[in-house]
């Protein structure tokens, strides 16, 4: 008969044992799976407008009101493609958005015209009488040019869903 001893120390090493098996299945799964390894362009096209424009972004807290994450929901159909989870590896967390009360810029690029983009955001209510969107008069016109093409660079058009 064995030593309570004993039992205690195989038990043990059993639950050791286990566990490493566990986590190794659970990271080493993954790591070897091809499309987590897959590459993702970031969602934005990177110049050095679109860097200061994207620091604009966040800097004016654009991101409380504005997500940049298309849902696989019916509420998001026509915004672009769903955003998977590498698209936005690269991308700060406060981009992501916090709420959406204006409208999802994911895809903005995709389906949004550049000319014009810098008047809106610098009196938005001229074009649509009813935005609660603020005016960045207060920006100038290479900062509003800054931020706009931030915005039209926001495309996921040729990527795979």
């Amino acid at each position: 008969m064995m030593r309570p001893e004993s039992n205690f120390k195989l038990l043990l090493a059993s639950l050791v044992a286990i566990f490493a098996v566990g986590t190794a299945v659970a990271y080493a799964g993954p790591l070897l799976d091809p499309s987590v390894n897959r590459p993702s362009s970031p969602a934005a096209v990177v110049t050095k407008e679109g860097l200061r424009g994207a620091a604009i972004y966040e800097g004016e807290g654009c991101w409380y009101c504005h997500t940049q994450q298309v849902r696989p929901v019916s509420n998001d159909l026509g915004l672009g493609l769903v955003t998977e989870a590498n698209r936005s590896s690269r991308d700060s967390a406060s981009s992501l958005g916090m709420a959406r009360i204006g409208p999802d810029l994911g895809c903005f690029g995709d389906r949004a015209p550049g000319e014009g983009l810098a008047d809106y955001l610098r009196d938005p209510r001229a074009a649509r009488q009813y935005s609660k969107m603020p005016g960045y008069r207060y920006l100038s016109d290479a900062e509003l040019g800054d931020l706009s093409a931030y915005l039209a660079g926001l495309t996921c058009a040729g990527e795979a869903s």
